[in-house]
């Protein structure tokens, strides 16, 4: 799939107004979003209650660049930065943080109470809370003059409960906002244009959506298993929603894939992460619903979405992770965002997204070219901005699923290539001399740094 073509072309003229039992949706001038029948006053208020975040930000690196100095009224409530924060860094950079950890862990990290880890342990295993924690105190101008008063008068609990709500309202105005037009993203990229069976959106989510419904459950279903699903669908769900069936937590979704039939059991390493209908997800999210149908030829009003509120120019592993956060709780059977799935863990999904960004296990090209491609097929699809070197982009770019057969097939992938590395070296140096280039002389080689990728952050804090 070329990295220029991220979403098929699609009709205007669709038929999931006869699919779809949804309400009524108006854009401004009576313009029908998607041909489908929703109700414009609630989606777009849902839409609209989005907070509108006053942030600069700088989402090509790991650290969120904000400037808090836009805001002039000096009266405004001091925790107001503090919880414009916490609602950005759900959407860009990590959507399960508790703040309370947070700032518990980063104050002990700039007291050097590490208790018995050591300081590369600590920094490991707190990575998340502390890159958040010093993200705040470099993006928060306020941050040096507020929190000390809380923790002389004890009463940073409640800021950090403060922040937790604000990620918390702006994660359930996300899932009220995709209610219902989200099911009509997802009818755009089926084949017909139509999802079938129909829905009836007056009944709840937990007799309508996950595995009652035929294509929703498919999405749901790791690709690993797909094969015997699509052997016999209706059976192959009754075992899912008496949960006879369990998925590991490793297990990747079939909806990470583009529909119908997106991976290759053979190289799951193909378009991972490269559905159509997330794209649609995240240019709902961060960018206004009209950009997420603009690819229809519909015009309508152009409103000014968290993307360029927050001047956020690229995408991150974050932001990417949360558009499939919202993909999936939105046709899960799930009514309740605090009711967990029987079957998957959707906060296991969003850190396995998450981690295979971020993780990189000796020197592994593989994964560091498919992080690059991949970040770059999203940069083209949401912002247009076309990669370096385009011409050197292979057609196929890579994808993932099931880490274990992910990783079982990268690792034979490895031993070929060092096969053919060995091979080349013999017929170079016939006698088995060590090459001038080997890596066994490299110092660096022989040893393995326990700390690993530490934290990019503007203040790593106290050495």
């Amino acid at each position: 799939m070329s990295i220029l073509s991220p979403i098929p072309p699609c009709r205007k003229t669709l038929h999931v107004r006869d699919t779809l039992h949804l309400q009524q949706l108006q854009l401004q001038t009576q313009n029908r979003l998607l041909g489908v029948t929703l109700r414009l006053r609630a989606v777009k208020k849902r839409h609209l209650q989005s907070p509108r975040l006053p942030i600069s930000t700088n989402v090509g690196g790991d650290q969120i660049g904000r400037n808090l100095a836009e805001k002039t009224n000096k009266a405004d409530d001091p925790f107001d930065p503090f919880w414009q924060f916490a609602a950005w860094y759900l959407h860009s950079q990590h959507a399960f943080l508790d703040y309370g950890n947070v700032f518990a862990y980063g104050m002990k990290y700039e007291a050097k109470k590490y208790g018995k880890l050591t300081r590369e342990k600590f920094v490991r295993k707190y990575h998340a809370e502390l890159k958040c924690y010093f993200a705040m105190k470099d993006n928060i101008e306020t941050f040096d003059k507020v929190v000390p008063k809380l923790i002389k008068s004890g009463t940073l609990l409640d800021l950090t409960k403060h922040m937790n709500d604000g990620a918390g309202q702006a994660r359930g105005n996300d899932i009220k906002g995709l209610l219902d037009v989200g099911l009509a993203y997802l009818a755009l990229d089926l084949p017909n244009k139509t999802l079938d069976p129909k829905i009836d959106l007056l009944k709840k989510k937990e007799a309508t959506h996950g595995h009652h419904h035929l294509t929703l459950s498919r999405l749901l279903t790791p690709v690993r298993v797909l094969a015997d699903y699509d052997k016999n669908p209706k059976e192959y769900r009754a075992k899912l929603l008496r949960s006879a069936i369990k998925f590991n937590d490793e297990d990747f979704p079939s909806l990470l894939y583009p529909q119908p039939d997106g991976h290759d059991p053979d190289d799951l390493d193909t378009d991972l992460l490269r559905n159509h209908t997330a794209v649609r997800f995240f240019k709902h999210i961060f960018t206004s619903l009209e950009t997420a149908v603009r690819d229809l030829g519909l015009k309508l009003k152009r409103r000014k979405g968290q993307a360029k509120i927050n001047h956020m120019t690229e995408v991150t592993p974050g932001s990417i992770a949360y558009a499939y956060l919202m993909f999936w709780y939105n046709i899960s059977a799930l009514d309740d965002w605090r009711t967990e799935d029987d079957l998957m863990d959707c906060s296991e999904l969003y850190l396995m997204i998450l981690g295979y960004f971020e993780e990189v296990q000796d020197d592994d090209e593989g994964t560091i070219q498919w992080q690059k491609d991949t970040l770059d097929w999203w940069n083209y699809a949401v912002f247009g901005i076309i990669p370096e070197n385009l011409d050197d982009k292979p057609e196929d770019h890579p994808t993932a699923m099931t880490l274990q057969l992910l990783h079982e097939q990268q690792a034979r992938k490895a031993a070929a290539a060092d096969a053919a590395k060995v091979a080349h070296n013999d017929a170079i140096n016939p006698e088995g001399r060590r090459s001038s280039h080997s890596p066994g002389d490299d110092p660096a080689m022989l040893f393995n740094n326990e700390l690993g990728d530490q934290p990019n952050m503007n203040n790593p804090g106290p050495r």
